[in-house]
Protein backbone atom coordinates (compact mmCIF):
# COMPACT_ATOMS: atom_id res chain seq x y z
CA UNK A 1 0.00 0.00 0.00
CA UNK A 2 3.04 2.22 0.74
CA UNK A 3 4.51 1.85 -2.42
CA UNK A 4 0.89 2.27 -4.11
CA UNK A 5 1.28 5.38 -2.19
CA UNK A 6 4.31 7.02 -3.25
CA UNK A 7 3.55 5.67 -7.25
CA UNK A 8 0.68 7.79 -7.18
CA UNK A 9 2.08 10.84 -5.57
CA UNK A 10 5.34 10.53 -7.63
CA UNK A 11 2.53 10.43 -10.63
CA UNK A 12 1.03 13.74 -9.95
CA UNK A 13 3.72 15.67 -9.26
CA UNK A 14 5.14 14.06 -13.03
CA UNK A 15 1.95 16.16 -13.97
CA UNK A 16 2.22 19.45 -12.05
CA UNK A 17 5.83 19.78 -13.41
CA UNK A 18 5.05 19.09 -17.44
CA UNK A 19 1.82 21.26 -16.55
CA UNK A 20 2.77 24.23 -14.73
CA UNK A 21 5.13 25.90 -17.95
CA UNK A 22 2.07 25.81 -19.98
CA UNK A 23 -0.20 27.11 -17.11
CA UNK A 24 2.50 30.19 -16.69
CA UNK A 25 2.12 30.77 -20.68
CA UNK A 26 -1.50 31.13 -20.24
CA UNK A 27 -1.61 33.55 -17.09
CA UNK A 28 0.92 35.58 -18.94
CA UNK A 29 -0.77 36.06 -21.56
CA UNK A 30 -3.70 36.57 -19.49
CA UNK A 31 -3.32 37.66 -16.30
CA UNK A 32 -6.80 37.47 -15.39
CA UNK A 33 -6.89 33.64 -15.20
CA UNK A 34 -4.29 33.84 -12.56
CA UNK A 35 -7.03 33.48 -9.96
CA UNK A 36 -8.49 30.72 -11.49
CA UNK A 37 -5.24 28.02 -12.35
CA UNK A 38 -3.00 29.57 -9.59
CA UNK A 39 -3.07 28.47 -6.29
CA UNK A 40 -2.54 30.70 -3.61
CA UNK A 41 0.90 29.22 -1.79
CA UNK A 42 0.91 26.46 0.92
CA UNK A 43 3.06 23.64 2.29
CA UNK A 44 2.08 20.41 1.73
CA UNK A 45 1.10 17.95 4.45
CA UNK A 46 3.19 16.77 6.40
CA UNK A 47 2.78 13.18 4.54
CA UNK A 48 3.65 14.75 1.31
CA UNK A 49 6.29 16.11 2.82
CA UNK A 50 8.17 13.26 4.25
CA UNK A 51 7.36 11.15 0.90
CA UNK A 52 9.12 14.41 -1.08
CA UNK A 53 12.39 13.80 0.91
CA UNK A 54 12.50 10.51 0.61
CA UNK A 55 12.25 9.82 -2.51
CA UNK A 56 14.51 7.45 -3.81
CA UNK A 57 14.57 8.78 -7.12
CA UNK A 58 14.82 12.71 -5.76
CA UNK A 59 18.28 13.28 -6.82
CA UNK A 60 20.77 14.17 -3.46
CA UNK A 61 22.78 17.23 -4.02
CA UNK A 62 24.99 18.92 -1.55
CA UNK A 63 23.28 22.59 -0.30
CA UNK A 64 23.85 25.86 -1.85
CA UNK A 65 27.29 27.41 -0.54
CA UNK A 66 28.11 24.43 1.10
CA UNK A 67 31.78 25.39 2.02
CA UNK A 68 30.56 28.87 3.48
CA UNK A 69 28.42 27.53 5.31
CA UNK A 70 30.81 24.56 6.83
CA UNK A 71 33.24 27.31 7.70
CA UNK A 72 30.65 29.56 9.80
CA UNK A 73 29.67 26.37 11.44
CA UNK A 74 33.56 25.54 12.36
CA UNK A 75 34.02 28.97 13.53
CA UNK A 76 31.18 28.72 16.05
CA UNK A 77 32.22 25.76 17.11
CA UNK A 78 35.94 26.84 17.55
CA UNK A 79 35.33 26.42 21.42
CA UNK A 80 34.27 23.19 21.37
CA UNK A 81 36.59 19.98 21.91
CA UNK A 82 36.53 15.79 22.04
CA UNK A 83 33.90 15.66 25.30
CA UNK A 84 31.25 18.06 23.87
CA UNK A 85 28.77 16.32 22.07
CA UNK A 86 27.14 17.72 18.82
CA UNK A 87 23.97 17.17 16.98
CA UNK A 88 23.17 18.25 13.18
CA UNK A 89 19.41 18.13 12.10
CA UNK A 90 19.07 17.63 8.77
CA UNK A 91 23.08 16.22 8.00
CA UNK A 92 22.17 15.66 4.32
CA UNK A 93 25.16 14.16 2.47
CA UNK A 94 27.78 15.14 5.89
CA UNK A 95 29.39 18.06 4.80
CA UNK A 96 29.55 19.94 7.87
CA UNK A 97 30.03 16.48 10.03
CA UNK A 98 32.75 15.40 8.19
CA UNK A 99 34.36 18.74 8.98
CA UNK A 100 33.84 19.21 12.68
CA UNK A 101 35.25 15.57 13.27
CA UNK A 102 38.67 16.97 10.60
CA UNK A 103 38.75 19.54 13.39
CA UNK A 104 39.08 17.57 16.62
CA UNK A 105 35.19 17.55 17.23
CA UNK A 106 34.31 13.99 17.29
CA UNK A 107 31.71 12.92 19.56
CA UNK A 108 28.91 13.98 16.74
CA UNK A 109 25.27 12.41 15.74
CA UNK A 110 23.35 13.55 12.90
CA UNK A 111 19.83 13.05 12.07
CA UNK A 112 18.54 12.83 8.54
CA UNK A 113 15.37 11.77 7.04
CA UNK A 114 16.56 9.97 4.09
CA UNK A 115 18.67 6.84 4.11
CA UNK A 116 20.00 6.56 0.65
CA UNK A 117 21.81 10.42 1.44
CA UNK A 118 23.03 8.30 4.84
CA UNK A 119 24.04 5.62 2.93
CA UNK A 120 26.03 8.38 0.24
CA UNK A 121 27.75 9.89 3.18
CA UNK A 122 29.59 7.36 4.47
CA UNK A 123 30.58 6.69 1.03
CA UNK A 124 31.77 9.82 0.42
CA UNK A 125 33.32 10.90 4.20
CA UNK A 126 35.05 7.76 5.49
CA UNK A 127 35.83 9.37 8.68
CA UNK A 128 31.88 9.32 10.08
CA UNK A 129 32.22 5.56 9.62
CA UNK A 130 31.40 5.42 12.61
CA UNK A 131 29.14 8.09 13.57
CA UNK A 132 26.03 7.98 14.96
CA UNK A 133 23.40 8.50 12.93
CA UNK A 134 19.62 8.79 13.68
CA UNK A 135 17.84 8.14 10.36
CA UNK A 136 13.61 9.25 9.70
CA UNK A 137 11.80 12.32 11.11
CA UNK A 138 13.99 14.60 13.83
CA UNK A 139 10.56 15.55 15.30
CA UNK A 140 9.86 11.79 16.23
CA UNK A 141 13.70 10.73 16.88
CA UNK A 142 14.76 13.68 19.07
CA UNK A 143 11.87 13.52 21.04
CA UNK A 144 12.55 10.79 22.63
CA UNK A 145 16.27 12.08 23.81
CA UNK A 146 16.95 13.41 27.33
CA UNK A 147 17.66 16.73 28.35
CA UNK A 148 20.88 18.75 27.69
CA UNK A 149 22.49 15.56 25.52
CA UNK A 150 24.15 17.82 23.23
CA UNK A 151 26.53 20.60 23.93
CA UNK A 152 25.12 22.49 20.46
CA UNK A 153 22.72 21.61 18.21
CA UNK A 154 22.96 23.18 14.28
CA UNK A 155 20.98 23.44 11.36
CA UNK A 156 21.96 23.95 7.48
CA UNK A 157 18.83 25.01 5.71
CA UNK A 158 16.92 22.59 7.64
CA UNK A 159 14.46 24.36 9.89
CA UNK A 160 12.46 26.24 7.80
CA UNK A 161 11.18 22.84 6.13
CA UNK A 162 9.47 22.66 9.24
CA UNK A 163 6.04 21.41 9.10
CA UNK A 164 3.73 23.33 11.00
CA UNK A 165 2.29 20.11 12.66
CA UNK A 166 5.75 19.43 13.82
CA UNK A 167 6.24 22.74 15.61
CA UNK A 168 7.44 21.05 18.43
CA UNK A 169 10.62 20.30 17.78
CA UNK A 170 11.64 23.23 18.36
CA UNK A 171 11.43 22.92 21.93
CA UNK A 172 12.47 19.55 21.74
CA UNK A 173 16.03 21.64 20.25
CA UNK A 174 15.84 23.97 22.97
CA UNK A 175 15.85 21.23 25.85
CA UNK A 176 18.69 19.18 24.13
CA UNK A 177 21.70 21.48 24.05
CA UNK A 178 21.94 25.25 25.54
CA UNK A 179 23.52 26.36 22.38
CA UNK A 180 21.47 26.56 19.02
CA UNK A 181 23.47 27.68 15.81
CA UNK A 182 21.18 27.42 12.55
CA UNK A 183 22.06 29.00 8.63
CA UNK A 184 18.95 29.49 6.48
CA UNK A 185 17.86 31.37 3.55
CA UNK A 186 15.08 34.09 4.56
CA UNK A 187 11.77 32.44 5.21
CA UNK A 188 8.96 32.31 2.57
CA UNK A 189 6.19 29.99 2.10
CA UNK A 190 6.02 27.10 -0.33
CA UNK A 191 5.39 23.59 -1.37
CA UNK A 192 8.16 22.50 0.69
CA UNK A 193 9.05 25.53 3.48
CA UNK A 194 7.28 27.33 5.91
CA UNK A 195 8.08 31.01 7.07
CA UNK A 196 9.60 30.32 10.67
CA UNK A 197 10.83 33.31 12.73
CA UNK A 198 13.57 30.70 13.85
CA UNK A 199 14.78 33.37 16.63
CA UNK A 200 11.01 33.85 17.56
CA UNK A 201 10.24 29.95 17.80
CA UNK A 202 13.46 29.20 19.67
CA UNK A 203 12.53 31.76 22.47
CA UNK A 204 9.72 30.37 23.18
CA UNK A 205 11.24 27.72 24.95
CA UNK A 206 14.02 29.31 26.73
CA UNK A 207 16.93 30.29 23.69
CA UNK A 208 17.80 33.87 23.26
CA UNK A 209 20.13 35.30 20.76
CA UNK A 210 23.19 35.81 20.78
CA UNK A 211 24.58 36.81 17.45
CA UNK A 212 22.49 37.21 14.06
CA UNK A 213 24.55 37.65 10.80
CA UNK A 214 24.72 37.26 6.90
CA UNK A 215 26.53 34.57 5.78
CA UNK A 216 29.52 35.56 3.90
CA UNK A 217 30.20 33.66 0.58
CA UNK A 218 33.59 34.07 -1.34
CA UNK A 219 34.01 37.54 0.33
CA UNK A 220 30.32 38.43 0.03
CA UNK A 221 27.30 39.22 2.27
CA UNK A 222 24.47 36.41 1.38
CA UNK A 223 21.18 36.68 1.64
CA UNK A 224 21.47 33.42 3.76
CA UNK A 225 22.03 34.30 7.93
CA UNK A 226 23.67 32.60 10.66
CA UNK A 227 21.73 32.68 13.83
CA UNK A 228 23.39 31.79 16.91
CA UNK A 229 21.10 30.87 20.28
CA UNK A 230 22.31 30.14 23.79
CA UNK A 231 19.60 29.03 26.28
CA UNK A 232 19.04 31.45 29.06
CA UNK A 233 18.99 31.19 32.94
CA UNK A 234 16.19 28.41 33.35
CA UNK A 235 18.25 25.37 33.12
CA UNK A 236 21.84 26.83 34.72
CA UNK A 237 24.95 26.95 32.92
CA UNK A 238 27.58 24.78 30.94
CA UNK A 239 31.11 23.83 30.22
CA UNK A 240 31.17 23.69 26.45
CA UNK A 241 28.74 27.22 26.44
CA UNK A 242 30.91 29.26 29.06
CA UNK A 243 33.73 28.38 26.56
CA UNK A 244 31.78 29.44 23.91
CA UNK A 245 31.21 32.89 25.28
CA UNK A 246 34.51 33.08 26.60
CA UNK A 247 36.28 32.68 23.26
CA UNK A 248 33.36 35.07 21.10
Amino acid sequence: MRDIRRGWWRATETVKHRVRPLRDRVVAAAPATSRFLVRRPAMQSLHKQRMFWTDPERPIKPLPFTEASVEAILRQASALGPDDRVLEVGSGLGATLAALVDHGVTNVTGVEINPLAVQRMRELHPQLAGVEMLVGPAEELLAELPDDSFSLVIAVRTLLHTHPDSVGLFATLARLAPMIVTIDEPAYLGRHSYPWDLAAELGKHGMQVVQRRPLVVDGTLSSSTVLTMQRGERRGGHHGLRRWLAAS
